[in-house]
């Protein structure tokens, strides 16, 4: 998993249109998921080469909780979202 498709599994949640890797796009990544593309596909390798996930987790598993964790929500802000 590159940090590419870590940008276009995310944009949907940004509700951003995923068209190339700019400076803009990164730093609204970085805003909502609290890392850099590069970060959560070193990441997700580091998890999935150390068998820390479960085989039907996927990167999108990681960036919703990178989400939560990033935002501290309340419920409301829970239902809203799911």
């Amino acid at each position: 998993m590159d940090p590419h498709n870590f940008l276009a599994l995310g944009a949907p949640i940004m509700n951003r249109h995923f068209q190339a890797s700019t400076p803009t796009i990164c730093s609204h990544f970085w805003s909502i998921f609290g890392a850099l593309p590069l970060v959560c596909a070193f990441v997700w390798q580091e998890l999935t080469t150390r068998h820390f996930v479960e085989p039907e987790f996927t990167p999108l598993h990681l960036l919703w909780a990178l989400v939560f964790l990033r935002q501290y929500p309340t419920m409301a802000f829970i239902t809203t979202v799911l």
